[in-house]
């Protein structure tokens, strides 16, 4: 019977109603939770909570609908509430029951989203609220606001807070992603505005020790870490399965965060920004979303009442609890020493297959030890750490004891940190390499301990370009087998290669066209694509007429080196013949009317004395030649092989009406998806000629779609209107870029000065520049320079060429 897992929730409480938010007193003896019909102050002791007091007791009330709730900083008496009906109230526990009201006034018109208390002054309040604006209120002014900020866009603001380095600088975060700083004394004007996401930021917070760091949440399943001092890109992204709901920093960890989830994800995840793929703890517990938590400091000695005021509750600085509050009406305290760890579980060897035939092998220790995540043990009977701090962390697991030797007096090795060894082996298309060989091969054999941190990439295909393959094509002798590609999965050189020299249309005879369209497959390795050209060749020889003028016959080919496996090209053709002899000398009793060549012109038509060989029992094969036809491009269409099919169908509609054999609709969308293809790897002089040759009058229209540009505004996002020609005239220079919405000059994102000359931008997020400034971007960055986040290097890249 296996053990079952620890939880990680040593204390909980059960209330009312959903929780919307909780904070913990200065000292962490109280502890307030607040939700629609729930207002109350509990206690944390060693038997679990105490509530202590019911602040909706007195009467019931709209302003009492808890939507945050803040303890005050420098006191352990007075806290403040913000409700959904825009009202903030001040209250002190200290008082008697009917008194506990300090002050309640109408702060906002809609719901106040988040307060936030001034870290130094005792006196100052800030507001954020659904309406857009932010209040800094002053408790000596009697629920009078000193001062107002407000976004130009009028955006909701979702979460304040202040700077715990400087007594007058806030950050706010709006609905429309963006981020704005704020100085008390100004406020005409933000310090600093920059678009973090493109979803709602639901929750921001500053860095415990950098003062020019924050980390934002957004509804867009992301967490961002910002450098104020650069918020072009964000130093670190942490992608997330679900919103970010609320955030918070570890204190005295600066490389720890932690999330929760509003919607979808019930558990708090701690996360290392330095290794931000895997969370390095996941505390479960609740049948809920987690609405808000806040860490909680371990007390040094755990026999000690919390409450007690004799008790000198000093934490040991490792904030190993964790208070968190949870629509399933709960309130509970997770430990991280039995919190779920993911690292723990974690396999040591990693194999990922690409469809470009390329396996990526991972061989690497890891630490399951909880070390990074400096957690002690305690007694599972008691719900804070042991009483002597110094104790040493979880013991390693056994494996982690073999390297003790070879790696004492140094820190634990971080994979992510390690340096990334590539070894890249071409291999020969006679067989798939062995893995196991390139992997001895690529690495020092270790006979104590297995490698650290090796990563083995190994190529199942030729390094061979299209190039190269077009160079044995146009005279030079045959390759030898060992330069043909191994086709393992997509190879885009022998993709590119076959789309531009296959020959699909134009004055070449059937036969020709089937024989070049061989020999070309075949230069490229692609022997099953060969002796399907041939097999098309020599069965619709019948209804192909062979003009000896201006042509060339197949024989004048170069000749093609048989691949590997492979029969030679003669044998192919007699084994061919033979089947079609067979299919002559069918009872013509099975070939009753049928019809005769039902898709050529009867003059086009061919007697049976035209062809050869003869037999007096010959019967038109024509339906049977379109159903092997039909076979060949349905096997075609359930491998997925796109370019196979639309050649195949552009070459035969010489001879037959493909769109009757196939089911309707069929030729129409291959064409598109292949046209697709062309397009993503920039063949567009191949993709028009498709379009333009192509018995689908549906694809035909491709070529006439209207060619206007529509652009948008990178300020506002709304279409630029087209200044007509008769009006140019008219108009201003300094009038003729701008924005009729919002009067914005086009400027360029690198420079900030107005675009003049060779100007582009991204289709996408509509962010551009100069032309030259945007190259020298591009030449080494992805992500837009304005940081909106877009990946904008493969637009911007093609705009640039053409």
């Amino acid at each position: 019977m296996t053990a079952r897992r620890p939880s990680s929730v040593r204390a909980s409480m059960e209330f009312a109603g959903p929780l919307n938010a909780v904070s913990v007193s200065s000292s962490q003896k109280l502890i307030a939770v607040g939700g629609r019909d729930v207002l109350k102050i509990v206690a944390l002791e060693a038997s679990g909570f105490v509530e202590k007091r019911n602040l909706r007791s007195a009467k019931s009330s709209l302003n009492f609908s808890t939507n945050d709730i803040r303890w005050h900083p420098q006191s352990d008496y007075l806290l403040a509430t913000a409700s959904t009906n825009g009202y903030i109230v001040i209250w002190d526990i200290q008082r008697d029951t009917a008194k506990l009201q300090k002050r309640d006034f109408k702060a906002h018109d809609r719901a106040v989203n988040r307060i936030c208390w001034h870290p130094t002054d005792p006196n100052l309040l800030l507001s954020a609220s659904q309406d857009g604006l932010i209040k800094l209120w002053d408790q000596r002014f009697k629920g009078k606001h000193i001062n107002t900020f407000q976004q130009q866009k009028s955006e909701s603001v979702r979460d304040v807070k202040f700077s715990p380095f400087g007594d007058t600088k806030f950050a706010a975060a709006f609905e429309n992603g963006t981020v704005e700083v704020w100085e008390l004394g100004n406020n005409k004007k933000p310090e600093l505005t920059f678009t973090a996401h493109q979803g709602h930021i639901l929750s921001l917070d500053w860095h415990p020790s950098q003062s020019s760091v924050i980390a934002t949440g957004s509804r867009d399943r992301s967490v961002k870490i910002w450098d104020l001092n650069d918020v072009n890109k964000p130093r670190q992204t942490i992608a997330l399965i679900a919103n970010a709901g609320r955030i918070q920093w570890r204190p005295n960890c600066p490389e720890h965060i932690a999330t929760s989830s509003s919607i979808t994800d019930s558990s708090i995840n701690v996360w290392d920004t330095q290794r931000p793929f895997v969370p390095l703890a996941c505390l479960k517990g609740h049948a809920d979303i987690v609405s808000d938590f806040q860490w909680f400091d371990t007390p040094v000695n755990a026999s000690l009442t919390p409450l007690s005021d004799t008790a000198d509750n000093i934490g040991c600085g490792y904030w190993q609890h964790m208070l968190a509050c949870s629509k399933d009406k709960t309130l509970k305290l997770h430990a991280l020493s039995h919190a779920t760890k993911p690292h723990q579980s974690m396999h040591t060897v990693a194999l990922a297959l690409n469809i470009a035939g390329q396996v990526v092998s991972s061989h690497d220790a890891i630490d399951r030890s909880c070390a990074a995540l400096k957690i002690h043990q305690y007694d599972q009977n008691e719900l804070f750490a042991a009483t002597d701090p110094s104790l040493t962390t979880h013991a390693p697991p056994r494996h982690q004891l073999l390297h003790a030797s070879s790696s004492a007096g140094k820190p634990p090795l971080n994979a992510s940190r390690l340096p990334f060894k590539s070894v890249r082996k071409p291999s020969t298309s006679r067989s798939v390499p062995n893995l196991s060989a390139l992997l001895a091969e690529s690495s020092p054999v270790l006979e104590t301990a297995p490698p650290q941190a090796l990563v083995t990439v190994a190529n199942l295909q030729s390094s061979i370009s299209a190039d190269d393959l077009r160079a044995h094509l146009v005279g030079a002798p045959p390759a030898p087998p060992s330069l043909y590609p191994q086709l393992f999965g997509f190879n885009e050189q022998v993709f590119r290669f076959l789309a531009q020299e296959y020959k699909l249309y134009g004055p070449m005879p059937f036969q020709d066209m089937c024989a070049y369209n061989a020999y070309v497959a075949g230069t490229a390795g692609c022997g099953h694509m060969k002796k399907t050209w041939l097999i098309l060749q020599l069965l619709y020889e019948k209804r192909t007429k062979s003009p000896s003028v201006n042509r060339v016959p197949a024989s004048n080919l170069p000749p093609s080196t048989p691949l590997p496996g492979e029969e030679p090209l003669q044998l192919a053709k007699n084994e061919a013949s033979t089947l079609l002899q067979q299919l002559d000398q069918i009872n013509p009793q099975a070939m009753h009317g049928v019809d005769l060549y039902p898709y050529e012109d009867s003059g086009e038509k061919e007697t049976a004395t035209d062809a050869a060989p003869t037999h007096s029992s010959a019967v038109d094969v024509s339906r049977l030649q379109d159903t092997l036809l039909q076979e060949v491009l349905e096997f075609y269409t359930e491998t997925g092989d796109v370019q196979a099919c639309t050649t195949v169908a552009a070459v035969m509609s010489k001879v037959t009406n493909v769109d009757a054999i196939m089911k309707k609709g069929w030729l129409q969308q291959v064409y598109m998806h292949y046209i697709d293809l062309l397009h993503q790897l920039q063949l567009y002089t191949v993709a028009n000629h498709l379009v333009k040759n192509c018995p689908d009058t549906g694809i035909r229209q491709m070529n006439m779609k209207a060619t206007t540009i529509y652009t948008s505004c990178a300020n506002c996002n709304k279409p630029i209107d087209p200044v007509l020609p008769s009006k140019t005239h008219a108009l201003k220079p300094s009038q003729q870029g701008l924005c009729h919405h919002c009067s914005n000059l086009a400027t360029c994102s690198i420079c900030q000065l107005p675009a003049s000359g060779l100007f582009v931008w991204c289709p996408v997020c509509a962010h551009g520049g100069h032309l030259s400034h945007m190259e020298e971007w591009f030449a080494t960055q992805q992500v837009c320079p304005t940081g909106c986040s877009h990946v904008c290097a493969p637009y911007m890249k093609l705009a640039s060429r053409a």
